[in-house]
């Protein structure tokens, strides 16, 4: 138990931690190449409003220093530094070069590439380069430009802030792991007192009743039998079997798993079959469907324990069905048990497995008997688990 308490807990922290990282990393990452794609158009604008091309900037008179100038998009060294092309296409399809300062591609590539753009609106190419579609004179123009030089900034840092992601994580999940000890010691402290107190309540209670049984026989004697000793009869008889159940439940959790191979399809149909009678007279119908041939490795007595509390919970809420299937899945042997009832929800109902829980009051019980379950399929390194829907409530079981 105190095993998966750690794991739980680490695995739901450096959750929490990874997704509140990665959002905040891919909002700046984004934000970053937003800009660059942001700029890129503002260049892409420009060529448009210029025909297609940069035009020969004003150079500073002799001995005159104009200064760098603002930086991005509005540089003066923009239409000396933007890598790009243009096309002009008529309404006939015929291409003219408007604009050639790349050489990462010849201009006959460069008059196919901006043929398969110019019915497009615009947007990131070949992953590094921006273009642009608009028209001008009754011509379409597509203008490309190479960002790469722009990008690599970008990159860079979502580079490095994948690789700090991935080292804080590491060290996140050192920590957690060193401290997840004193996380769920609190818990791990309830657990034991809990384990403690049904210990001593269940040795503690074998006295009482065994004295109260003892002076009911001599009230009886004297007095003859009664509706009060009948009473004490009933009550004296769940106290035992309360206590019964309680000591199981000890010995379930102290005990190692002896394996053997167990035929689950026999043991199945053995427990199932205990319960025919009480279906008849409850007029529930039972349906099974259990494969033949299947076995595993366990301990028959526990697993015939935990099928019989599973069958002694269908038999005590179903209304009118009890559905029993047994096979292998993915690998796994599985019993689902399914019934309607009257005391369920829609959704998971982990809490039918813990210790003490009675769907409703109007139902003996000890609410004792899938805690066991719960306990010996942990024991086996499977899992069980309960829902509803409908109406229906189910108990799948995996081994």
């Amino acid at each position: 138990m105190i095993k998966k308490l750690k794991v739980k807990f680490i695995v739901t922290s450096i959750a929490a931690i990874a997704v509140l990282l990665f959002s905040i990393l891919a909002a700046i990452n984004a934000a970053n190449f937003a800009l660059v794609a942001s700029d890129a158009d503002k260049i892409i604008s420009s060529i448009a409003a210029e025909g297609g091309k940069f035009g020969t900037p004003d150079r500073p008179s002799d001995g005159e220093f104009s200064g760098r100038g603002p930086m991005g998009p509005k540089s003066p060294e923009t239409s000396m530094t933007t890598r790009y092309f243009t096309f002009a296409f008529d309404e006939d399809g015929n291409s003219e070069e408007v604009a050639f300062n790349l050489f990462a591609v010849s201009p006959e590539e460069a008059r196919l590439w901006a043929e398969s753009l110019k019915d497009k609106r615009g947007g990131w190419t070949r992953t590094t380069y921006r273009f642009g579609v608009y028209e001008n004179g009754g011509k379409t123009y597509v203008t490309v430009i190479d960002q790469g030089r722009e990008l690599l900034p970008s990159f860079r840092v979502l580079r490095a802030s994948l690789i700090g992601s991935a080292v804080g994580l590491a060290v996140s999940l050192a920590v957690l792991v060193f401290l997840s000890g004193k996380f769920v010691a609190p818990i791990v402290e309830s657990d034991k007192k809990q384990k403690k107190f049904v210990s001593e309540a269940a040795r503690e209670m074998n006295i009482p009743i065994t004295v109260i049984a003892l002076d009911k026989e001599r009230v009886k004697e004297e007095y003859g039998e009664s509706e009060a000793t009948r009473s004490i009869d009933k009550q004296t008889d769940k106290l035992a079997a309360l206590a019964l159940k309680l000591n199981e439940l000890l010995v379930f959790e102290k005990s190692d798993v002896s394996r053997e191979t167990v035929d689950m399809t026999a043991l199945t149909e053995s427990v199932f079959s205990r319960f025919a009678e009480t279906f008849g007279k409850r007029g529930v119908t039972a349906e099974t469907n259990i494969e033949r041939g299947v076995t595993y490795s366990g301990d028959e007595g526990m697993l015939s324990k935990a099928i019989y509390e599973i069958a002694s919970n269908a038999a005590k809420f179903a209304k009118t069905y009890v559905k029993v299937r047994l096979g292998e899945e993915n690998g796994r042997v599985t019993l689902i048990v399914e019934n309607d009832a009257d005391i369920v929800g829609n959704g998971d109902l982990d809490t039918v497995f813990e210790r003490f829980y009675k769907g409703s009051d109007e139902y003996e019980g000890k609410g004792l008997g899938l805690s066991m379950v719960k306990e010996i399929i942990g024991l086996h390194k499977g899992r069980v688990m309960a829902g509803s829907e409908d109406g229906k409530f189910i108990i799948k079981a995996e081994l």
